[in-house]
């Protein structure tokens, strides 16, 4: 026979009754699945199903008892990869076992090349990648680094790493900041005003972030799959309607009909632009979770005691002249003056001015006896300039008090840090994991032991205490049902890591506030040992979102 290029499975689905279901392509051996356990194959020994023809040909897969309404059928071909055509010297040439044997071949490559495409693979182009070692790294994830290469790292590593990355970028942002406002605000003036504004700027920011921490959550973008047409690559990020700018691409886990994309790969980021490399489907599902940081202002210290008034600072700069004095009264005619260098030419008393020679003047010549007005608008003058001169050194003086004022709030603030890490005033790891540590200090140590993996007790009925740890393994030792979790934390992710005992088929269910991609239940793999991993994202306090993979194994 000849070979077409076709499925090696088919699906039905049982309503009860139904017994007979048609296998579509050629084949010589199949295996059939029921959706209970799309693991293990039924077993072939007559008393489940039989089956009708085959050797090369289409055929009929006939169940001995009709399966249930609702549950899916898998046919899949399993031809045996064995050769066992003998050809013998000298004897006419088998055409029909030659065949037969080319046939078997390629259908033995056509379900190769169909498991090969439900596999997690890399591209043609990429280099080779080295063996995972699946069993001697047990409770780790398959995790892609910087360079773009799979390797298996602590779930905690994982996710503490890519809260380092976003919280140095958010610092460097923040700083950048600080500095061209500061810059700004001293270029623009050099007056009073300005002064103050800078002072703002520098001391009292560099306070309010001495005492600020960062706070992380794991927030859904808006939905995008509405603009979605097959041609429009570019699309606007937004939560909660309002434009959002993630710190990299690597700060969003995007979920597209069922598959994860990679950052940079799949994706790019320009401020609040997310842009694909290739243009999503109307008929797309996406789901996008974004990594977001807030600042938290910390507690304010106590006001500490004045400390002691500073030196007075040299003499500002001279201020601006004032404004000219009233009209002097009316004086009496003067005699007309000589003629002469440094002399007074003239005294006009209609305004009580005077007219001087434009060479050396001598103002001592000047006297209240003969131009009293004059004297009288030029001590105006000079008390006026004293009298900001006053103000000004007065508003320096209270600069320096406010500035010393908040160099002692720092100092006492040190000094309450030093007196709490001397009584030993620090968040225990219970404390971290609940979230109830209140005043008091943060190790880094006490992170990692959070997020050691804590003992999630197999039970028919397991309630989830979300404070209880990030990171759970789980032991089935028969069927049970994750009840809906307490104490959950809007934006925080717990993994429990599943794990079937020597018996295996167990089945898992949740509670009624667990929501999953596509409203289908997480699939786990019940086969004996078989190891799987969930994570769930607490979207409120009511509602859960559940992803999870199954299977983990070393590859063959």
């Amino acid at each position: 026979m000849t070979v077409a290029d076709t499925p090696r499975r088919v699906s039905y689905t049982g309503d009860g009754t139904t017994t007979a279901f048609t296998v579509t392509f050629p084949f010589f051996e199949v295996a059939v699945y029921l959706s209970t356990d799309l693991v293990n194959p039924l077993t072939d020994d007559d008393t489940l199903y039989t089956v009708a023809g085959g050797d090369g040909t289409t055929g009929t897969v006939n169940f001995v008892t009709a399966p249930a309404s609702g549950v899916g059928v898998v046919i899949a071909g399993v031809t045996s990869k064995t050769q066992s055509i003998d050809f013998v010297d000298n004897n006419d040439f088998p055409a029909d076992n030659f065949e037969d044997g080319l046939d078997r071949a390629m259908l033995v490559a056509q379900e190769i090349s169909e498991r090969q495409g439900q596999s997690l693979r890399a591209p043609i182009s990429s280099a080779a990648i080295a063996p995972l070692d699946f069993v001697g790294n047990p409770g780790t994830m398959v995790y892609v680094n910087s360079s773009g290469v799979p390797v298996l790292s602590d779930p905690a590593t994982v996710l503490e790493e890519s809260l380092e990355g976003a919280t140095e970028a958010a610092t460097d942002a923040a700083a950048a900041s600080a500095t061209a406002a500061a810059a700004s605000a001293l270029a623009a003036s050099d007056s009073e005003d300005a002064t103050r504004d800078l002072y703002e700027l520098t001391v009292a920011t560099y306070v309010a972030d001495a005492e600020a921490g960062q706070i992380f959550e794991y927030v859904p973008v808006d939905s995008i799959v509405g603009d979605f047409d097959g041609s429009e690559t570019t699309f606007a990020l937004k939560i909660g309607a309002v434009a959002f700018s993630p710190v990299s691409a690597a700060a969003l886990l995007i979920h597209q009909n069922g598959v994860y994309q990679y950052p940079v790969t799949a994706y790019t980021i320009s401020g609040s632009e997310i842009t694909f490399d290739t243009a999503p489907l109307a008929t797309d599902s996406m789901t996008i979770i974004a990594l977001k940081t807030n600042a938290a202002a910390g507690e304010k210290g106590d006001t500490g005691d004045t400390g002691p008034t500073g030196a007075t600072g040299p003499a500002g700069p001279t201020g601006a002249t004032g404004p000219a004095g009233p009209t002097g009264p009316e004086g009496p005619t003067g005699p007309a003056g000589a003629d002469g260098a440094g002399a007074v030419d003239s005294v006009n008393g209609e305004v009580g001015a005077v007219t001087l020679d434009a060479t050396d003047i001598d103002i001592a010549a000047i006297t209240p006896s003969n131009y009293s007005p004059a004297t009288a608008t030029i001590e105006g003058h000079l008390s006026g300039v004293d009298t900001a001169l006053g103000t000004l050194d007065t508003d320096l003086t209270a600069a320096e008090a406010d500035i010393t004022a908040a160099e002692a709030d720092i100092a006492t603030n040190a000094a309450d840090i030093a007196t709490k890490f001397d009584s030993g005033d620090i968040a225990s790891t219970a404390e971290v994991r609940a979230s109830t540590a209140g005043n008091k200090l943060l190790k880094a140590a006490h992170l990692d032991d959070a997020a050691a993996f804590v003992t999630l007790t197999y039970g028919a009925t397991m309630a989830l205490d979300w404070t209880a740890g990030y990171s759970r393994v789980l032991t089935m030792t028969g069927d049970g049902t994750i009840s809906n979790p307490t104490g959950g934390v809007p934006g925080q992710s717990i993994f429990i890591a599943v794990i079937m005992d020597g018996t295996g088929t167990h089945t898992l269910s949740f509670g009624t506030q667990f929501h999953f991609p596509d409203a289908t239940v997480v699939e786990i793999d019940n086969t004996a040992n078989a190891k799987n991993l969930i994570q769930i994202l607490c979207r409120t306090s009511t509602e859960f979102w559940v992803m999870g993979a199954k299977n983990f194994g070393v590859p063959a």
